[in-house]
């Protein structure tokens, strides 16, 4: 794995941390996603649902009941994101 496609996958890895742990009556998915460096939220939220099996949306509406979700530790190589 290259150092790029790394930190996107480690990135994508912190922003599903963070709409767990978020409150979702007063965070919204655009702020949490902006704020961890992703700015073409359509991309993003393409390869967001490759790797979760849901939207962010979902995810931050989600209770948090368990700390450890198991989460893929892969990203299909069809899904790029490179930040700009």
């Amino acid at each position: 794995m290259g150092p790029i496609r790394y930190l996107n996958l480690r990135r994508l890895h912190l922003v599903r941390r963070a709409l767990l742990r978020a409150d979702a009556s007063s965070a919204t998915v655009t702020r949490i996603v902006t704020d961890r460096g992703f700015w073409e939220l359509g991309r993003f939220a393409v390869a967001y649902r490759t790797l979760s099996g849901a939207p962010p949306s979902e995810t931050l509406r989600r209770p948090m009941r368990d700390t450890k979700i198991p989460i893929p530790f892969h990203l299909p190589s069809s899904v790029m994101i490179v930040r700009c």
